[in-house]
């Protein structure tokens, strides 16, 4: 096989094959760089990605303990809210109350015009 290829070349000057050789060398070379940077890539991106997981990991833990004193603080206060409901004397409400409750429902875009507590509220 090598010898009937080179007795292709045998027919052919020397400086074209020397060029013919310059090329094969040259693109021997270019395929060695592009197989050497496609594994520089791929070892920055395990980099890039370990980096990332391991970011990714703290802000999940993060995360996680911030949803848990939130979750503890909304419970403290959905129990006092409760605890101050349940512990409230019966009767009938503080006028400061009654006034609260009707700018409340006015804000909301409700007509208080025809509730009893509200009417004499000046609205």
């Amino acid at each position: 096989m090598f010898a009937s290829l080179i007795a292709k070349f045998a027919g052919v000057p020397t400086w074209a094959r020397y060029v013919a050789a310059v090329v094969a060398l040259i693109a021997l070379l270019g395929m060695a760089k592009c197989s050497y940077d496609r594994g520089i890539i791929k070892d920055h991106d395990a980099d890039v990605t370990a980096e990332t997981v391991k970011t990714d990991g703290a802000a999940k833990e993060k995360a996680a303990e911030e949803r848990g004193a939130d979750k503890a603080t909304i419970d403290k206060a959905e129990k006092d809210r409760s605890d101050a409901i349940n512990q409230a004397t019966d009767g009938k409400p503080s006028d400061a109350s009654i006034r609260l409750n009707c700018e409340r429902l006015r804000r909301a875009g409700k007509d208080t015009s025809r509730i009893a507590a509200c009417a004499g509220l000046g609205r």
